[in-house]
């Protein structure tokens, strides 16, 4: 079959119009493209400012409220302690002052876990260490013999988990404080990759051999076992190392991320 030249010419010219035509079309849909990632972006940039002035006055918002709460803290603390002053009977004051004592303890441990907003985890040695130190500083006149050691190697633990290990510590050492002749000693411990342990041991009296944490009626030894608990650790009361005092040991697993 014979193709004629002039259908051979037709048909060269049609394709020759098709793709002048989509050339014509092809600046339009990329000029719309364009101008639709622009808009795009731009709604973006929007977005994102509107994002970070947002998270700019949450943290305000948040650094007001601790300042507050810190303040409110502060102000119950100091009314426990006039009042403690003006109570009627000795024991009244004593109760009262270790009331005041629990509430500034709890303004420290926020004050220091403030500091780690937005960590997941914490160095434990030097977090108990902070701690230790506003209790000294607390709990034993300037000059005097009393002193808190803090011992063992660092370990990294998630900071959830040392909220209620900052309470515990702070719980022991305001008890053994009462008791102590001199030295308090925080010791951490490691068993295992994720087994660690803390204790808080002093040189004062000891316990007597029927003491049972369980059927005390103490506040202090409830929260503590509480706690304990919380984090699904096992608490040991023994003797210290030389035989004196006692010594309070928490056990605790720490999963490794």
């Amino acid at each position: 079959m014979r193709i004629s030249k002039a259908a051979v010419e037709t048909d060269f010219r049609r394709s020759a119009r098709r793709a002048v035509v989509r050339e014509k079309h092809v600046p339009r849909r990329h000029v719309r493209t364009t101008v639709q990632l622009k808009n795009a972006l731009a709604r973006e940039d929007t977005l994102l400012r509107e994002k970070s002035d947002l998270l700019q006055r949450h943290a305000m918002m948040a650094q007001e409220f601790e300042h507050r709460l810190l303040n409110s803290l502060q102000l119950i603390v100091s009314l426990l302690s006039l009042q403690s002053r003006a109570a009627t009977t000795p024991e009244a004051a004593t109760q009262l002052k270790i009331a005041a004592n629990r509430v500034a303890a709890l303004g420290r441990v926020h004050r220091q876990l403030h500091l780690l907003d937005h960590q997941e985890k914490v160095e434990l040695k030097q977090y108990i260490q902070h701690l230790c130190e506003d209790l000294s500083g607390l709990l034993f006149q300037e000059g005097a013999k009393h002193a808190i050691v803090l011992e063992g190697a660092n370990v990294e633990i998630p900071t959830a988990l040392g909220i209620p290990l900052g309470f515990i510590v702070n719980e022991l050492i305001t008890n053994s404080a009462k008791y102590a002749k001199g030295t308090i000693t925080v010791r951490l411990g490691t068993t295992s990759a994720v087994s660690h342990s803390l204790s808080v041991s002093d040189d004062g009296p000891g316990l007597p051999a029927e003491f049972d944490p369980a059927s005390g009626r103490g506040l202090g030894m409830k929260i503590i076992q509480s706690l304990v608990k919380q984090i699904g650790g096992e608490l040991h009361i023994a003797p210290s190392d030389d035989c004196r005092g006692a010594c309070f040991t928490v056990t605790f697993d720490c999963p490794k991320s």
